[in-house]
């Protein structure tokens, strides 16, 4: 049985904190299977590389150096325009800027390799 005057963690069994902060194990305290672990789940699709503060409202400044899905770019193109007074894209080359021409095509896209 256990003092009434213990601490919170030996009344629980969740174990103490260290002075790292970190939990200490115990019997009582839970971990997760590794084996039913998710991956990391993508950055939100609204968050932008730059927003630029103009006189007429902040303008998203994004570049895709060819890594985003289609799905990818219309999502942030999406939330961007939600966001924002506009956006300029940046890409490596003239077939990627092509195709985000072609998928975004109120959105002005500059050719900007990589120096």
């Amino acid at each position: 049985m256990v003092s009434p005057g213990a601490s919170t963690a030996a009344r629980t069994g969740q174990g103490a904190r260290t002075s790292t902060g970190k939990l200490s194990s115990s019997p009582g305290l839970r971990t997760k299977d590794p084996s039913t672990r998710r991956a990391r789940p993508p950055p939100p699709r609204g968050k932008t590389h730059v927003v630029w503060f103009t006189l007429e409202g902040p303008m998203v400044v994004e570049y895709d150096a060819g890594g985003y899905s289609r799905a990818r770019v219309q999502a942030k193109g999406e939330a961007f325009a939600r966001r924002s007074v506009g956006q300029i894209w940046g890409a490596p080359v003239p077939k990627r800027m092509a195709y985000l021409k072609a998928l975004l095509p109120r959105v002005r896209v500059l050719e900007a390799p990589w120096a």
